[in-house]
């Protein structure tokens, strides 16, 4: 934006910042939610950069790269103790400390990085130390990231799956000098699975690329059309 102060900030990066002020359904402030479901939210905002680059890539038609690394920062503040939002149930205060009214945690991704678990538990970890001074946490945080509960991620197909299949469509078109090409000779220039590039063509279908279904299986559907848009992703400009 222009004007905007890029103190702190990579002029390379998109930046997106979510301000969420918390309010019941009549308005008013909501009880303070337990260390369980603030792991939880952790888990949900580690998505989020992930999910920011996939619109970027395949929304837009920008190109994305991991330099500088994708970064995630929290930060949590109230006019009043931080318990106000995070109840800490029966844990206790170590004695001569009081809770502070913010917190703020910082993540970046990285290729030997650790999984989002355990991300999410760094973060309440330096949450229950640094910000509430919490004693004896560490055996309450040990059971909540050990609960077995369903995997709370956003799986992007853009990298492994749909830019590959929007790639080799534009490459067969130029070596071939034709304007379309079917998904079996897409899925053997590839190397994915028929199936997995009629996913991808799906999911591309329209912003990208035109696909036309036939009367017989996924592999003799024909792709059509790429956009200046597919051109642009795979790092090729308009002809």
């Amino acid at each position: 934006m222009a004007g905007e102060s890029l103190y702190g900030r990579n002029g390379r990066s998109a930046t997106l910042l979510l301000y969420v002020e918390p309010r019941t359904t009549d308005g008013q402030v909501p009880p303070a939610s337990g260390l369980q479901a603030w792991y939880e939210r952790f888990g949900l905002a580690l998505a989020l950069p992930g999910v920011l680059a996939e619109f970027l890539a395949k929304d837009l038609g920008l190109g994305t790269s991991d330099d500088p690394p994708a970064q995630l920062g929290v930060w949590l503040q109230s006019y009043h103790p931080l318990t106000t939002m995070v109840d800490p149930q029966e844990l206790r205060t170590l004695p001569g400390s009081s809770p502070s009214n913010w917190f703020m945690g910082w993540t970046f991704a990285s290729p030997d990085g650790r999984p989002g678990r355990e991300t999410a538990r760094d973060l309440l970890s330096q949450l229950c130390e640094y910000t509430l001074h919490l004693d004896a946490f560490e055996q309450k945080l040990d059971q909540i990231s050990a609960a077995e509960r369903p995997e709370t991620t956003v799986k992007s197909t853009w990298e492994h799956r749909d830019l590959p299949v929007l790639a080799a469509v534009i490459r067969l078109m130029d070596e071939t000098a034709t304007g379309q090409v079917r998904i079996s000779k897409v899925a053997e220039a590839c190397g994915l699975s028929t199936d997995e590039v009629a996913s991808a063509v799906e999911a591309l279908n329209g912003t990208y690329l035109t696909r036309q279904k036939t009367l017989g299986d996924a592999g003799s559907w024909v792709i059509s059309r790429p956009t200046d848009a597919a051109r642009r992703a795979v790092g090729q400009w308009p002809h």
